[in-house]
C-alpha cells in the first residue's frame, strides 16, 4: 500500500505497485499482452524508417535491437501462448531483416574508410618526406 509520506520516487511506492501489477494475474496478462502487441506494431512502424537515414536512426537501432530480443524470448512460451499476437513470427523477421541490413551496411563503410584512411595515410606521408615508395602502409 502507498504511504502519503513516500515519495514518488521511493523503494516502497515503487516495491508496492510491482507488488500490486503481479498479484493480480488478469492484470499481469493483459499487460503482457499489450507488451507484445506494441513491440509488434513497432517493429512494423520503424521498418519504412530504417531504409532512410534521420534523425532518429541511434534510437531506431536500439529500439528495434532491444524489441527484436523482446518477442524471441517470448515466442513459443507455453506460458504466454493464448497471449501472442498472430504477426509476432514475421515481426521478428522483419527486426532481424532491419538489423541485418544496417551490420551489413555497416561491414562495408569500415572496409571503405580503412582502404580510403590508409591510402590518404599514404599519400600524406609521401609528400610529407618525399619518399618515392613506403614499406609500411603496404
Amino acid at each position: 500500500m502507498l504511504t502519503p509520506d513516500a515519495g514518488p520516487l521511493s523503494s516502497s511506492s515503487s516495491a508496492a505497485v510491482v507488488t500490486a501489477a503481479a498479484a493480480d494475474p488478469d492484470t499481469v496478462e493483459e499487460l503482457a499482452r499489450h507488451s507484445i502487441n506494441f513491440a509488434v506494431l513497432k517493429l512494423y512502424a520503424v521498418q519504412p524508417l530504417m531504409q532512410y537515414r534521420h534523425l532518429l536512426l541511434l534510437a531506431d537501432l536500439s529500439g528495434v535491437f532491444c524489441i527484436t530480443m523482446l518477442l524471441l524470448c517470448a515466442y513459443e512460451v507455453p506460458g504466454l501462448r493464448t497471449i501472442q499476437h498472430p504477426s509476432m513470427r514475421e515481426a521478428i523477421l522483419v527486426g532481424w531483416r532491419c538489423l541485418r541490413f544496417w551490420v551489413a551496411n555497416l561491414e562495408l563503410k569500415l572496409r571503405n574508410t580503412l582502404v580510403v584512411g590508409f591510402s590518404k595515410g599514404a599519400k600524406i606521408a609521401t609528400t610529407a618526406d618525399r619518399v618515392k615508395s613506403i614499406k609500411i602502409f603496404r
